[in-house]
């Protein structure tokens, strides 16, 4: 079967970034066939790959994601899966599938918080040579987990070594986000769009119509509706503020380059400040709940 070019497209990102919520919002639309993550393994496996320069043959990789498109076309305009472990594949994923591609960003603070409660570097990687690649790593609660947590080599692994598990995180957003954007611009600018998961309102999600190549029927209400539901979020425990001041170093050397592309705020004060701010949002509106019901 001929593979109908132009109709498939990925979302990118580090994780914790949007693309769960991508996912459902393309999920209501009767045209497009929308995934999250559907080859886990491999394509965890393919980004460790792609991160330690292995001389890997792709073609099994392909393959895998080859079989999904095909499906989704059959039924579908368009075919669409988010993913963050995809991000390192953006060439062979473009020349395979003349695919287009999402980036999602997020404020670094919260990809960096919600990655601390999900665990990510909480450990001491296991390794005794920092200049070769790190091996499958003991008490991983599922196989993926070894291989999708990318940790450097070489210099820049002695210094990964030596940060806190916020720097740890810090390195990691930073340099993910800088290999994907470094991949999407070898490609045409008509093939890539590149969103602040803060920006993502209704009237940018319209706008995406040309990009897809067809037309949405999620109504405003029901887009907003489940922004405000937040699939897949984490309960908030970690703050900003319970940071130490070494923490807080790491975190501001290894995302300020990223945060002045992105617009991003690095005032610690005004982080603490607006996530005091929520949490009493949030409160208030418990409170209301159990009393009026």
């Amino acid at each position: 079967m001929e593979l109908k070019m132009g109709k498939t497209i990925f979302a990118l990102g580090t994780g914790r970034c949007g693309t769960v919520f991508l996912y459902k919002v393309f999920s209501s639309e009767p045209k497009v066939a929308s995934h999250h993550e559907r080859h886990l393994l491999c394509d965890a496996f393919n980004r460790y790959v792609k991160w330690n320069n292995l001389p890997i043959d792709h073609a099994g990789f392909l393959a895998i994601k080859e079989e999904g498109v095909l499906n989704d076309l059959s039924n579908h305009q368009v075919s669409f899966e988010a993913s963050a472990y995809m991000s390192f594949s953006v060439k062979e994923l473009s020349d395979k599938f003349d695919a287009k591609f999402i980036l999602l960003i997020r404020e670094p603070h919260k990809v960096v918080k919600s990655y601390i409660q999900k665990g990510w570097y909480a450990k001491e990687i296991i390794r005794d040579d920092v200049n070769k690649v790190v091996n499958f790593q003991p008490d991983m609660k599922l196989p993926h987990h070894s291989f999708s947590r990318i940790i450097p080599t070489g210099a820049e692994g002695e210094k990964w070594n030596s940060y806190s598990q916020v720097g740890k995180l810090a390195w990691y957003l930073s340099a993910l986000n800088r290999k994907c954007r470094e991949q999407l611009k070898q490609l045409p600018d008509d093939n890539y769009e590149i969103i602040r998961l803060e920006d993502l309102s209704y009237e940018v999600f319209k706008g995406l119509e040309p990009f897809f190549g067809t037309s949405f029927e999620t109504s405003r209400t029901d887009y907003e509706n489940l922004a405000k539901s937040k699939p897949n979020k984490l309960n908030p425990r970690i703050t900003v503020e319970s940071w130490s001041d070494r923490e807080r170093e790491e975190f501001l050397v290894e995302v300020q380059d990223l945060a002045k592309e992105y617009n991003y705020n690095l005032d610690f004060d005004q982080i603490i400040e607006n996530e005091k701010a929520k949490k009493n949002s949030v409160e208030k509106v418990s409170v209301f709940k159990k009393i009026f019901g």
